[in-house]
């Protein structure tokens, strides 16, 4: 039976000595690099705010409340009013890590090891950052994040959390409006099993109700 001069043998033959193997050559294909998966970074992307150029520790002025009036009648003057202001005091944080390299590798290695350090490093820190914005312990030099804030509101699903319902996703919508937050640049952060659950989970049981996750 004829077969096709290129057709693979099961054995790989062609890579033992005795077949050629010694006349394969291995090709690095520098430009087609694969790198490896990892968490995108997102919290800059949801629009936190940064300040470049700082030197030493920042405290930004903030309102805490502001005054309150009250109906009159003709000729009597108001109550005095009074606007209350603090601040939030912001302190310096260093996240850091370090990585080995020889000389004979930054001179030799293809495709070169410097851009993929400096790449891997751009990834960690957005990483180490999201890590910290979010769910930060506090303490020691690690910052405080957001979940762990207090007078931050919260719509609990159960003792242990919940599969989430479209009413989790209206409750978590009221809560923001309750603090007069619904406003500007918002959106919701999650994760792949939350995203899943909710677009697969209907707003209602009616009949033609729509996913409470879907396109846009």
């Amino acid at each position: 039976r004829a077969r096709p001069l290129d057709g693979a043998q099961a054995d790989d033959r062609a890579h033992a000595d005795g077949y050629g193997g010694a006349l394969v050559g291995t090709q690095l294909m520098e430009g087609s690099f694969i790198d490896a998966l990892a968490n995108p970074t997102l919290v800059f992307r949801l629009g936190a705010r940064q300040l470049p150029g700082l030197v030493g520790d920042v405290d930004l002025p903030k309102k805490v409340s502001g005054g309150n009036f009250s109906w009159v009648a003709e000729g009597q003057d108001g109550a005095l009013a009074t606007m209350t202001t603090g601040q939030v005091s912001l302190k310096m944080r260093d996240l850091g890590g370090h990585y080995v390299m020889t000389r004979r590798l930054l001179k030799q290695s293809t495709p070169g090891v410097e851009m993929l350090v400096r790449s891997d490093i751009a990834g960690a820190v957005g990483r180490g950052i999201d890590f910290a914005a979010i769910a930060g312990p506090g303490g020691g030099n690690t910052p405080l994040g957001v979940i762990y804030h207090t007078g931050i509101g919260s719509v609990e699903g159960g003792t242990d959390g919940a599969a989430p319902t479209h009413a989790h996703m209206v409750n978590l919508e009221a809560a923001v409006s309750v603090d007069n937050a619904l406003e500007g640049t918002l959106a919701y952060l999650t994760n792949e099993k939350v995203r899943g659950q909710l677009k697969t989970t209907l707003e209602s049981a009616s009949s033609g109700a729509a996913w409470v996750w879907r396109d846009g």
